[in-house]
């Protein structure tokens, strides 16, 4: 007896277009349940960060990502008791129509019109022949970086994340501002306490740095820790620092589970 079919087909380009862990597993997860559905995926966005491994919170902005960027289309459908649920399209990237500016779909809709309402069958995963160019993955790839900044001021350090903390070959450095970042208010609050303590702005550090801080600050957010208990625990950490620690916000960050009741 032939053994059953037990796995899934995403698109193999999906590799192409630089999307980051967090997407992927999302799409990957509803290419799943698009397959076992007949090309539709209903999931609950509780169920998608259950089975992706990441909080809810995080999993309706990678839902957002995605459909902004048009590698899925998320409708609205009525169920048999007059509720609303969502139902997911997953998208071949390389086989829809390409506004050749943004390297999207061309009738993607934008994040607040996202959610359409729908009786019909979306079209799952389509069949075709469109080609594709190092520039529409270029673009693509450029566009959901721009949803990343549209969604959180530092959610885009997550993209960072397997890219530069184990890359050795990594030299070239160059120098920020600390008090000009203004990627989130804990960079910002942090500042504030530390030249209240010392009197000057916090040193400057590398663009490599401020990524590998942009990681935990996603970390932080997902937390939802407030601009208060930010402050008070950046406060509690540099007016209590032992002698030979020079206040820079690295361990402060670092250890930062230890800061917050989490």
């Amino acid at each position: 007896m032939a053994r059953k079919r037990n796995f899934f087909t995403p698109s193999n380009d999906i590799f192409e277009f630089g999307l980051n862990p967090f997407q992927l597993s999302v799409y990957f997860y509803l290419a799943r349940c698009a397959n076992n559905a007949k090309e539709e995926a209903f999931p609950s966005y509780a169920t998608i960060a259950e089975k992706t491994g990441m909080s809810e919170r995080k999993a309706k902005n990678v839902v957002k990502e995605l459909v902004s960027a048009g590698f899925i289309k998320k409708q609205r459908r009525w169920g048999e008791r007059g509720g609303q649920s969502n139902v997911y399209v997953v998208e071949d990237p390389l086989t829809v129509e390409l506004d050749g500016a943004r390297g999207v779909k061309s009738d993607t809709p934008n994040m607040k019109n996202s959610e359409e309402s729908s009786n019909g069958k979306g079209s799952g995963h389509i069949l075709g022949t469109q080609s594709y160019t190092p520039q529409t993955v270029k673009s693509a790839y450029d566009a959901l970086n721009g949803v990343h900044d549209m969604h959180s001021p530092s959610a885009r350090g997550a993209q960072y994340k397997e890219l530069y903390i184990n890359n050795k070959d990594y030299k070239e450095k160059t120098y920020i501002d600390f008090d000009k970042i203004d990627d989130h208010s804990y960079f910002q609050i942090y500042n504030s306490v530390y030249k209240e303590r010392f009197d000057k702005n916090h040193p400057r550090i590398t663009e490599d740095q401020l990524r590998r801080l942009e990681v935990d600050i996603c970390d932080l957010i997902e937390c939802d820790i407030s601009d208060e208990e930010f402050e008070e625990a950046a406060r509690n950490h540099l007016f209590n620092l032992p002698p030979k620690n020079d206040g820079k916000i690295f361990p402060f960050i670092e250890a930062w589970k230890r800061h917050f009741e989490v």
